[in-house]
């Protein structure tokens, strides 16, 4: 079977597994060896009929050639194939009585047979012309129950079909079933648990899904792998019933999910869960600083997104050129365009910066616009990547003694401050270039569009924009530059000195140029910058800014939820100024209450993730996305001790890390299977995969959040083809253009999983976090 990867397995002592990986992608890069036609005007050449590829224009005038890719199909791509009308479309493998299967030389029955479909990897085929590689999983229901050590050989009544043989060793065999964080834990962990469960797909003759059942006490070992000693045994539990929902009528996994605790396990090793009549899952390990490891490839993942400079041998084995430099020829062009007056501030109801930004430059070229963090897969820089600025200055707060030890393999390493500041500085300090002589900021950079095929963060052919300064802007740099200044006095006065000043210069330019009526988002931004000048200055009048625009300033009312203010709160609750006792004590109740609600009905999934039941499921509201641990757990934990919140937060992460169904890792970079696809251009252009340190949004939940475009271009190489009837969990699919489920931004997966990982390191390191505060 040509580029075809078989794995057989087993969900139970009845069913067979069989996982595809169907068919390859051979990455185009680009060359200097351009076509013979003339491109297009969007830069695609044309021979005959067929889109052939790109010719690219970087700024400093060098042209490239981008040819498509090329998908080369599986010798079996034809047998999933799905034909017919919607309600009797199928594949050849969805017909039982095609395939052919034999125990112990003795042919068996096939009863039923199910699948499900999705895709891998994404192939660039011609202009908005895709193929995919695609992971199909059957599951082969046989009419006799096998015992240990027989031997099950599957065929296919078709000449290209290669037969498949395994033996039924559950204590041997990986079992897509058994789902378990693959990176491991801490020895000190309170919380460590591998589960039970599996969606056998859509059986396409009954019409419905399949729950793959399990008996209840159903025994399970933990062993160790390079003894073969069993180190810990139990019983399965179920952790939620398949008819459980988790969110509206929606069970986001479709059947039952059991779990298997063992944490009282703490010895170092190497381990795997071995469930009887089922398989053993991945191996996983147990290491003293196995939260260490994860902060380490988490907070790489920063300086793979820094713009300005080239990824360099020394730091990181995911080298690239300079990106987005003016000495390369970039050319940064000014606008009167403010970001709070697009999509990319607020939201809905305001133009694309793509429609309104060419039309509004004032001429002038800027020509110190570089650095900073590129937001996600491409290359704008907005204030929304101050926060994680902030993140990271926080973590410093929380725990110095922790961030004063960890080298973070970043080129500053070394130097008298912490790397999580120097890396928190270089983002920062991109926005200090965007600052005007009178003290207001920029809204960052924007390209023209979205990249281009064949474009690269060093050779982007679109021109790029910046936005022109504005309040909101200005009020997230000075709550960011105060932060730091407040943190940098330990380690560098003098700096420290430097960023107090452009903080104070970017608050005073937005006081004076506030017009009319301010959005609630500016208001938050407002009243964070204010809790932070007056935490760096002492000074009433921040203060008096702070009271004036909080929401806990009448215990007597309800605050809506857009309305709340807890990073602000935070700051406020920690600070050693003096504080409004009324204020300070609503908005400490409505931190814990929010605390609590998240801990009590946001873990309503059977993986016990945590997200906000009252969004909709998607984007960055996912499993995958540890936002409300680092939002609200941790914090928690660092104002009152209290174990739960660590517990919740390490229980949390579980998903992100590889016990979902899918059995991967949803942040790049650790050694076992992640996904196929991430949104990252500059990776797409070099023919690599995704560099370290990126969590994606992954799950998407077509009830919550609908289907778009993207979901049309996959329709015919998914299973089942109905989106509604796919479990959320296992909803991702490498398709390029899938942007809610391939993408991030870096003030979410990559700062948050940052730091959740540096915050329970230096839990595991014993570091002390400073006072707990005995009213929480």
């Amino acid at each position: 079977m040509k580029r075809t990867k078989v794995d057989v397995s087993f969900t139970d002592a009845n069913t067979v597994q069989l996982r595809f990986e169907l068919g390859k992608v051979r990455d185009a890069t680009p060359t200097s060896i351009l076509p013979d036609k003339a491109p297009n005007s969007k830069g695609w050449v044309k021979v005959g009929d067929d889109w052939i590829g790109r010719v690219s224009t970087a700024p400093n005038g060098d042209q490239v050639f981008m040819p498509e890719d090329k998908y080369l199909e599986s010798s079996i791509d034809g047998l999933f194939r799905e034909s017919g009308s919607e309600g009797s479309r199928g594949a050849a493998v969805d017909q039982a009585a095609d395939w052919v299967v034999r125990v112990n030389g003795e042919a068996v029955d096939v009863l039923n047979v199910s699948r499900k479909g999705s895709i891998l990897d994404t192939a660039n085929v011609g202009w908005r012309e895709f193929e995919f590689t695609t992971l199909e999983n059957v599951f082969l229901d046989l009419d006799r129950k096998l015992t240990r050590k027989d031997v099950v050989t599957i065929d296919f009544k078709d000449p290209e079909f290669e037969q498949q043989t395994q033996t039924y060793r559950p204590a041997k065999v990986v079992s897509e079933a058994i789902h378990v964080n693959l990176t491991g834990f801490d020895p000190d962990d309170g919380h460590k648990v591998a589960y039970l469960s599996s969606w056998n797909g859509w059986d396409l003759a009954k019409g419905r899904g399949v729950e793959q059942s399990y008996k209840a006490g159903t025994k399970f070992r933990v062993i160790n792998e390079d003894t073969g000693k069993v180190v810990d045994r139990g019983r399965i539990e179920l952790a939620k019933s398949g008819d459980e929902p988790t969110k509206g009528k929606v069970n986001f996994e479709g059947t039952d999910v059991w779990q298997m605790d063992f944490s009282d396990l703490s010895r170092e090793g190497t381990y795997y869960v071995a469930v009887k009549g089922v398989g053993r899952s991945e191996s996983f390990e147990i290491s003293d600083d196995h939260w260490g490891d994860l902060f380490d490839v988490s907070f790489s993942g920063f300086y793979h997104q820094r713009s300005g400079i080239a990824l360099e041998e020394e730091y990181t084995d995911w080298t690239r050129p300079r990106s987005l430099h003016p000495d390369d020829g970039l050319k940064v062009l000014e606008t009167t365009i403010k970001i709070s007056d697009t999509t990319e501030g607020f939201g809905p109801g305001k133009p694309s910066p793509f429609k309104v930004l060419p039309g509004a430059t004032t001429g002038k070229v800027l020509k110190d616009a570089w650095g900073g963090w590129h937001d996600a897969g491409d290359w704008d820089r907005r204030p929304q990547a101050l926060e994680a600025s902030r993140k990271l200055i926080e973590l410093v707060e929380l725990q110095p003694e922790f961030a004063e030890s960890r080298d973070g393999s970043i080129p500053e390493s070394g130097d008298k401050i912490p790397d999580l500041l120097d890396e928190s500085l270089w983002n920062l300090e991109f926005f200090r270039r965007l600052q005007t002589e009178d003290g207001g900021v920029r809204g960052g950079i924007e390209s023209g569009g979205s990249p281009q095929y064949g474009d690269a963060s060093w050779s982007e052919s679109l021109t790029v924009y910046a936005y022109a300064p504005d309040v909101w802007a200005s009020w997230e740099y000075a709550a960011t530059a105060a932060k730091m200044a407040g943190v940098l006095r330990a380690y560098d006065r003098s700096a420290a000195e430097e960023w107090e000043e452009s903080a104070l210069a970017a608050m005073n330019w937005a006081e004076r140029n506030i017009e009319g009526k301010l959005d609630q988002t500016e208001i938050n931004s407002r009243n964070l910058a204010a809790v932070e000048l007056y935490n760096l200055t002492g000074k009433e009048k921040w203060h008096d800014i702070f009271l004036e625009t909080t929401s806990y300033d009448n215990p007597n009312t309800q605050v809506k939820w857009f309305e709340h203010q807890y990073e602000s709160t935070f700051a406020y609750v920690r600070t050693d100024r003096e504080t409004d006792r009324d204020v300070r004590k609503f908005a400490i109740q409505e931190f814990r209450d929010e605390a609590k609600y998240l801990l009590t009905k946001g873990d309503t999934s059977a993986f016990g993730y945590t997200v906000d039941p009252r969004a909709p499921y998607g984007w960055s509201n996912t499993g995958q996305q540890p936002n409300y641990s680092a939002d609200f757990f941790l914090r928690m934990h660092a104002l009152n001790g209290k174990d739960k919140w660590l517990t919740q937060a390490m229980e949390d992460v579980q998903y992100s890390l590889g016990a979902n169904p899918n059995n991967m890792a949803y942040m790049t970079g650790l050694g076992v299977r992640e996904p196929g696809e991430v949104l990252v251009e500059d990776a797409d252009t070099l023919g690599r995969d995704a560099p370290p340190g990126i969590t994606i949004f992954g799950d998407y939940n077509v009830a919550d959040r609908g289907k778009a475009y993207y979901h049309n271009i996959m329709q015919d190489d998914v299973w089942p083809y109905d989106y509604f009837d796919v479990p959320v969990s296992e909803s991702y699919n490498g398709f390029s253009k899938f942007i809610p489920s391939v993408e991030y931004t870096v003030q979410r997966g990559i700062t948050d999983m940052t730091f959740l990982t540096g915050y329970l390191t230096a839990e595991s390191m014993g570091t002390d976090t400073g006072e707990a505060f005995d009213f929480l």
